[in-house]
């Protein structure tokens, strides 16, 4: 583990060896984020004016920037056993590491912070992201950080193995550093005095495969440079602020991504950043002839050698109606000078220029001789239909820079957190449930892939491309599904848009039936009701109707057989009652009540077969 002296050295190395880059980044981030000024000519009372072209540098970072943004990839965790469904080293697992990641860009706001990321990436050739264990919420976070005050560890332009050691810099006045941190006040041994709580204070965090340590690096100029100063008590202004904090993951948590470039990072936009000057300065100059243009400049020519003046010691504005008397003068008049019009031409021409190299299309500006956007050429630019070749540079960037990022965040989970229990929301967007994991258990390995579908293409290109090929039937839909950045579950997606085809094939013949005059309405408008609250679908509700329809018949069919019985038992008691002399003479016929039915008048009331025959054969008897 290094000691202190050593960081602080290599630390200070780092600094001075990335100093002529990190100008040409303040650079670009000064026209990036609008803070130049254009200097005019030293006339009194003449103020500085403002950038007056396009924020050319903004459209080339953000335009591009958030082209390749708009498209998500898609991340892949291998099964140790590909042929075991669940257990250990099952593609259960391997799935579960996907679904953990996902859970940490979902609670890190990975989706806008991933913004920033690409901007750092595109505007810098290089960006900043370090995994920082919180001991607050007890998960790892992802930290966009500054590539302007990032150190990491020098190495070749075509490596991309992630750094051994990364340091960051941060710059805090002395009076915060004096509050924060009582150890460097003077009083206490410390190097800040009270004469030093305006100055700012440059503090670095090492970071390595080892260890986390911050220490104090020294006083700055505004500029960056250090301040370099004889301490009696000292060897230096700087000393370490905490104890190293071992690194449990045992790697490197910063990454930083870089480009591939001719010679090293940070040149993309240099070479544009002289036109956005030139144009900003031609048009301020231009504008400055048009105002003289309208206000030109006046003299005085006096008469017979003799000085002109104001009769009222004033020269008073044509346009308040007063009358400017001049005496000794013979003549007065105007220096008109109309501005150049090349000048705006040149203007023009550099922006045109700029858009070229930058890979802006000029056919955007509107103003584009003979290429406005009535031509085929200037809608297919417009449509973007083409794979741009930065956006693909940016692609396969994040594709090779990303597996290091989520392998620090694996690592970080099974270093600091190894043994908690986790529930965890995916952020899938076919995912409804909970991640459980523990990650000494569930992260059994921290090998993992990232992949665009089509490197390049933003999101309505990929769709456009997906979607042809689907329609040419040279992909399933499933592949489709898989390699579209806004689908995350292939599987669950596809198992919805069936159940939307049956719900509404299922809505569709139910129509039909109720049409027909098969279904009656009411029975419609009950599997309605059921489905009005979203607790049910189409089906649900038809076998809950279905269900209440059949107990209804149920319960009718028994109140009839109620009834019958009832109405039987009814005609049994009329007919005994008129036994004997009340049956009348039909009744003593041979034959006319069967001794079975007199029987069971004797011993009580017959049954329901006894009744049938009782009125069968007084009804033969009648006859």
């Amino acid at each position: 583990m290094r000691d202190f002296e050593t960081i602080r050295q290599m630390t200070i190395d780092l600094q001075n060896n990335r100093t002529p880059v990190i100008r040409k980044m303040q650079e670009i981030q000064s026209h990036y984020e609008g803070d130049l000024v254009i200097p005019m000519p030293d006339v009194a009372d003449e103020p500085d004016m403002p950038n007056l072209t396009p924020s050319l540098i903004t459209d080339v970072v953000d335009g591009l920037s958030l082209r390749a943004a708009s498209v998500k990839p898609s991340v892949y965790s291998p099964a140790l056993d590909p042929y075991k469904e669940v257990g250990v080293r099952s593609k259960q697992m391997a799935t579960d590491r996907r679904r953990i990641l996902s859970a940490t860009y979902h609670h890190n706001g990975w989706a806008l912070l991933r913004r920033r990321y690409l901007r750092h990436l595109n505007a810098y050739d290089t960006a900043s992201v370090f995994i920082e264990p919180d001991f607050q919420t007890g998960m790892p976070r992802i930290r966009v950080r500054d590539p302007l005050m990032t150190f990491p560890e020098e190495r070749a332009l075509e490596s991309m193995d992630a750094p051994e050691h990364v340091a960051f810099i941060t710059r805090y006045s002395g009076d915060y550093l004096r509050k924060r941190f009582p150890q460097t006040m003077a009083e206490r041994g410390g190097p800040i005095t009270n004469a030093d709580v305006s100055e700012m204070w440059d503090v670095f965090e090492w970071v390595d495969s080892e260890q986390i340590r911050f220490g104090l690096l020294g006083p700055v100029f505004q500029n960056g440079d250090h301040i370099y100063r004889d301490y009696n008590m000292f060897s230096g202004p700087w000393m370490p602020l905490t104890d190293p904090i071992v690194n449990r993951a045992g790697m490197c948590l910063a990454i930083t991504p870089g480009a591939v470039t001719l010679h090293r990072i940070g040149n993309r936009l240099n070479a544009l950043l002289e036109n956005a000057k030139w144009q900003s300065k031609l048009l301020a100059l231009d504008i400055l002839a048009q105002e003289k243009a309208v206000f030109p400049d006046m003299y005085v020519l006096g008469s017979r050698g003799m000085s002109p003046r104001l009769a009222d010691g004033q020269w008073h504005d044509g346009r308040d109606g007063d009358i400017n008397i001049v005496t000794d003068a013979e003549r007065i008049g105007t220096l008109n000078q109309m501005p150049d019009v090349r000048t705006s031409q040149m203007v023009d021409r550099l922006e045109r220029n700029f858009r070229v190299s930058a890979g802006l299309s000029p056919m955007f500006g509107g103003e584009t001789p003979g290429a406005a956007l009535r031509t085929g050429r200037a809608l297919n630019e417009m449509a973007g239909i083409s794979v741009d070749p930065r956006i693909l540079e940016i692609h396969e960037i994040d594709e090779v820079w990303m597996p290091h990022v989520n392998k620090a965040i694996l690592s970080c989970y099974k270093g600091w957190f190894g043994n908690k229990k986790y529930t965890l929301f995916s952020g899938w967007a076919g995912d409804r449930g909970q991640v459980e994991f523990v990650p000494n258990k569930t992260i059994e390995t921290t090998d993992n892939t990232v992949s665009y579908a089509i490197p390049g293409a933003d999101i309505v290109q990929v769709t456009q491309v997906l979607g042809s090929m689907l329609g040419a039937q040279t992909i399933s839909t499933e592949t489709f599904q898989r390699h579209h950045p806004w689908v995350e579950d292939p599987h669950s997606e596809q198992t919805r848009i069936n159940d939307e085809k049956l719900e509404r094939g299922a809505i569709d013949g139910m129509l039909q039936q109720v049409i027909s005059g098969q279904m009656p309405m009411a029975v419609f408008a009950r599997i309605r009701e059921k489905m009005k609250d979203g607790t049910m679908d189409v089906f649900s509700a038809t076998v809950a109707v279905d269900d209440e329809i059949r107990e209804e018949q149920a319960r009718a069919a028994e109140a009839a057989q109620a009834d019958q019985q009832a109405m039987m038992e009814q005609q049994q008691g009329n007919l005994l009652a008129q036994m004997g002399l009340a049956a009348g003479p039909q009744a003593a016929a041979p034959g006319a009540i069967p001794p079975e039915a007199m029987a069971a008048g004797a011993g009580g009331a017959p049954g329901p077969q006894n009744m049938r025959d009782v009125l069968m054969a007084a009804a033969q008897g009648g006859g």
